[in-house]
């Protein structure tokens, strides 16, 4: 089977001589079915994907996976699922590549544990961070997986969660962006598409939102050059994607986390920040969300807040509830086609990226 990688971009250069793949389609090419598709990235237990599943990707409804270490007991394994997924037959309009995902961050947060990689804590200098992210994507590349949700660019407090883990480059907002830089950089080299997260920071957190509700009481002017300075120098050097935080900001949203906030997802990080890449969830199914309903209301005011990606990282059943929950509103109207067609857009465009060495 055959591994994918990104095609080459400034500051990215692939293995080997891929083959490009054509440009992504445009809107009226797609089903409403196929435009609801397009958004959501599925998880699944085990080692083979469900029979479900592979039934979505044939029919152009699933933008990728996110796999974890449960999924594989080797990297020829990984390979082999990875290469069987790009195999399956889809649409000619959503022929590229799909999105294949995980979290493979350094310490604690390895999903492929060999070889071993340093946490952030531990890298000083950009050349150490450089380092971590082409070992990190060489593993990723190496095994199929085309897309990490790393560098963390939370600037750490003294007791958060995220300091306790080492999964932080430090506390100061400039170390944070300038290492994370270096770290996407080393992930680009490889051909592997780095994720920034998790804006707008989760660095002053003392639980995370995989166990519980957050609310993070930063003001606006904390946010604006602490907590999202990092991410702006991500997005000034073209970051491609960007994780979106599931804890609350009142100062920017009262009522609504991050990844279910226009205010965030769309007027603070496309307009204030002016970012044009794909932004993705955090987890969909975190217990952060158990107050605003279903999967299927979850991945509508994600949808509606302009979220591009939904991310089901607990359940594939949370993913497909959410799926057929939003294709009917889409086909009604209740999700505005432009909406939906700029995010398919985005989406695409980074799909089509994607080579095959």
């Amino acid at each position: 089977m055959t591994s994918t990688t990104v095609n080459e971009r400034p500051g990215a250069r692939g293995p080997g001589s891929p083959t490009t793949n054509p440009g992504p389609p445009t809107c009226p090419q797609l089903t409403t079915a196929q435009l609801v598709g397009q958004r959501l990235i599925f998880s699944f237990t085990g080692t083979a994907a469900p029979s479900d599943l592979v039934r979505r990707i044939e029919l152009g409804q699933a933008a990728g996976v996110i796999l974890f270490s449960s999924n594989f007991t080797s990297t020829a394994e990984l390979r082999q699922l990875t290469g069987m997924l790009q195999a399956l037959p889809r649409p000619a309009a959503l022929h590229a590549p799909l999105l294949i995902m995980t979290d493979q961050e350094g310490g604690e947060v390895t999903r492929i544990p060999e070889p071993l990689l340093r946490s952030a804590s531990d890298t000083a200098t950009g050349q150490d961070a450089l380092q971590l992210g082409e070992q990190a994507g060489a593993t990723l590349a190496g095994g199929g997986v085309n897309m990490d949700l790393a560098p963390v660019l939370d600037v750490a407090r003294p007791g958060s969660f995220l300091a306790a883990q080492q999964r932080t480059y430090g506390s100061s907002a400039e170390a944070v962006g300038r290492l994370g830089e270096s770290f996407a950089a080393g992930l680009a080299r490889t051909g592997v598409i780095a994720t920034p997260k998790h804006f707008p920071g989760l660095g002053s957190a003392v639980v995370s939102t995989d166990y519980a509700p957050v609310h993070l009481g930063l003001s606006r002017t904390t946010l604006a050059h602490v907590d999202e300075a990092p991410f702006a120098a991500a997005i000034s050097a073209g970051a491609p994607g960007l994780m979106l935080a599931t804890a609350v900001y009142p100062a920017l949203d009262p009522a609504l986390p991050a990844a279910l906030s226009p205010a965030v997802a769309t007027t603070e990080l496309r307009g204030r920040l002016g970012f044009q890449g794909v932004s993705i969830s955090d987890d969909l199914d975190a217990p952060a969300l158990s107050a605003y309903g279903g999967p299927g209301q979850r991945a509508l005011l994600a949808t509606l807040a302009g979220t591009d990606l939904l991310l089901f990282a607990s359940s594939y059943s949370s993913g497909a509830q959410a799926e057929d929950y939003l294709i009917p509103l889409a086909g009604m109207g209740r999700i505005p086609n432009a909406g939906l067609c700029a995010s398919a857009g985005r989406i695409l465009t980074l799909r089509s990226q994607i080579t095959v060495p």
